[in-house]
């Protein structure tokens, strides 16, 4: 978990362990990791979170709060 530059809640995700060893670098104290299924992530995230996957590397998106509502209602849909 993480606040961005506009105090936003964001959940720092990365799509392989290897690919965090740097962020984790970067920032102490942000250590460990969990392995889940994005799904779940989906559905634990609370209303407001952001999410950012992969930040700092070319793969890297980050997915306002706004996007993150509308996937989970999407989901929710099917």
């Amino acid at each position: 978990m993480f606040k961005d530059e506009n105090d936003v809640d964001v959940m720092i995700l990365f799509a392989t362990p290897e690919r965090a060893k740097p962020f984790v670098e970067e920032h102490p104290g942000y250590e460990g990791g969990l392995l889940a299924d994005f799904n779940w992530v989906l559905a634990i995230v609370e209303p407001g979170w952001g999410i950012s996957i992969n930040p700092g590397l070319e793969s890297g998106i980050d997915l306002e709060p706004d996007m993150v509502q509308q996937i989970i209602d999407s989901q929710k849909a099917h």
